[in-house]
């Protein structure tokens, strides 16, 4: 049961303002009569990640107070950002972390200790790895990654073919073909980092180019056990609209590419990942 009752409601954030605690807008939320102060849960939009507040009545205004400064610095909120509080019930409060442009945020987490425990390992992803020869190695594939029972999926053997026709074959790339948890997150296979030694440092940005030329910013986070995986992938999942049930995504690492290194010139390496997507029939 919820201690207090609550509408939606959402906030511009303002470090000069709200850093330490937030005052939350006029009857957005009310104490039962006599009490002074309750407890919320807030919880990103992009991971099942809550963080514990505690919501207290200063001098007839309503403030998220202890717990808020920890909310704000794991969910790297910057001034100018747009906060959006849907009210669940049960005291919990699904929020939504939007940019000054009003484009969803991609949520980076600080430290491995706030994940969810890990699921399995990298055969729980449905990844079909791809050598430069488009000859598929030993990879990773959750079960029903093929065409088989998967109606409306992307055929294997289409995709094969598109990559053969459009992906540079001096290039590394990965088929996406959906996901069951963490869905933030684009794993890189350990296949694709040994195969190209490719070198992805902890906190590195890498730059998602769609297939309308669309750039979006993801982040590396690299694993104690080794493991590699880009947060902000729910992003681009969202702004492309992609089903995950239909619909096939092809990452391509622009290692060799001339309109990239010409875009390039002077301002140094970066890494960039090119999508194709293809998309199932709907039912």
């Amino acid at each position: 049961m919820s201690n207090f009752e609550a509408v939606n409601f959402f906030k511009v954030y303002y470090s000069h303002y709200t850093s330490r605690t937030m005052c939350i807008p006029p009857n957005s939320v009310v104490l039962p009569k006599g009490s002074m102060s309750a407890k919320a849960t807030l919880r990103n939009s992009s991971k099942n990640q809550c963080w514990h507040v505690e919501l207290k009545q200063v001098g007839g205004n309503m403030y998220f107070e202890r717990g808020w400064t920890k909310f704000v610095d794991q969910n790297t909120v910057n001034d100018g950002d747009i906060l959006v509080f849907t009210y669940v019930g049960s005291s919990l409060f699904d929020v939504t972390v939007m940019g000054p442009n009003g484009c969803m945020k991609s949520i980076f987490e600080q430290q491995e200790e706030d994940y969810c425990e890990i699921q399995g390992d990298d055969k729980s992803e449905e990844i079909q790895v791809l050598a430069t020869s488009n000859k598929k190695t030993k990879g990773c594939r959750g079960k029903g990654s093929g065409s088989k029972n998967n109606k409306g999926r992307v055929e294997d053997e289409d995709v094969e073919l598109y990559i053969a026709r459009n992906v540079n074959q001096l290039n590394p790339c990965f088929v996406v073909k959906g996901r069951k948890h963490r869905d933030n997150e684009l794993y890189i296979p350990s296949d694709v980092t040994k195969h190209y030694n490719l070198n992805l440092e902890d906190e590195e940005e890498i730059t998602f180019i769609d297939p309308l030329g669309r750039k979006m910013i993801g982040k590396v986070f690299k694993w104690k056990d080794g493991r590699i995986c880009i947060h902000g992938w729910k992003t681009v999942c969202v702004i492309n609209r992609l089903n995950s049930h239909r619909d096939v995504c092809i990452c391509e690492f622009l290692l060799h590419n001339k309109e990239q290194q010409d875009d390039d010139q002077g301002q140094g390496p970066t890494n960039c990942i090119k999508l194709h997507i293809r998309r199932g029939n709907q039912q």
